[in-house]
């Protein structure tokens, strides 16, 4: 809440609580004022309490169960904590049965019983080109480690004896500058070799243990040069 003076703006007073997660914006409202003049007085500034809630206390709430005499409760907000003393509070004060489904539950509500039966997606969405996806899945944070530290592309072809034919193919972007760090392409391409090397007959027969042998030489050969740790990605031909 904000409260002021009625005529001349002299000062402000902030009698809520900052909720956590919204300092940045808050602080930038109370800049604003500032910048104008206006002193801002919050609950740190003064010895007195200037602090008010627009939410009902415990007393409050049993006054409005013994008015309207509801059959079941259903909180739905506040963290998990609240609403399970919400269901209590509910339930010693002559209410059937209180349901605590938290977001995306779904309450099934008929004269004899209240249940959760299903549960559907809730949260945000993010909008990525043409479609919604997840913000919480695997792709944006991979999306971050690519803006923050690249990929490098490897690319190796093997005869039926595993022996290396051709050059090593090793491409990164958003890495290195290749017009600057092209050595570190040959220093890469090299350890791909020597790693290879150190891989007996059988094993240079199964790809799963080439890619990772390689992958994870590129990771190191990255981390030590750059101090990154790169996306790798890894294609191998058989001739």
């Amino acid at each position: 809440g904000i409260s002021c003076c009625s005529q001349v703006l002299k000062f402000v007073i902030f009698s809520s609580r900052v909720i956590p997660g919204n300092e940045r914006e808050v602080g930038r409202v109370q800049n604003a004022f500032a910048k104008r003049g206006i002193h801002v007085v919050t609950e740190a500034d003064v010895a007195e309490t200037v602090h008010v809630t627009g939410h009902p206390m415990r007393d409050e709430l049993v006054d409005l169960i013994n008015w309207t005499r509801p059959k079941y409760v259903i909180p739905v907000h506040g963290e998990w904590r609240h609403m399970m003393a919400h269901a209590e509070l509910a339930e010693s004060n002559q209410v059937e049965k209180a349901v605590v489904g938290g977001n995306g539950a779904v309450i099934r509500l008929t004269q004899n019983s209240a249940e959760i039966v299903d549960r559907v997606y809730s949260g945000r969405l993010a909008l990525d080109g043409h479609r919604l996806i997840d913000p919480q899945g695997a792709l944006l944070p991979q999306r971050r480690r690519l803006a923050g530290a690249g990929v490098v592309g490897v690319a190796v072809a093997l005869d039926a004896k595993g022996k290396l034919v051709g050059k090593v193919s090793v491409e990164a972007y958003g890495c290195i500058d290749r017009d600057v760090d092209g050595d570190i392409l040959n220093e890469t391409q090299e350890d791909v070799i020597q790693s290879l090397g150190r891989l007996d007959h059988e094993r240079r027969q199964d790809d799963g243990v080439v890619e990772k042998t390689i992958v994870a030489s590129v990771k190191q050969t990255f981390r030590d040069i750059t101090g990154k740790k790169p996306l790798v990605t890894f294609h191998i031909i058989r001739i």
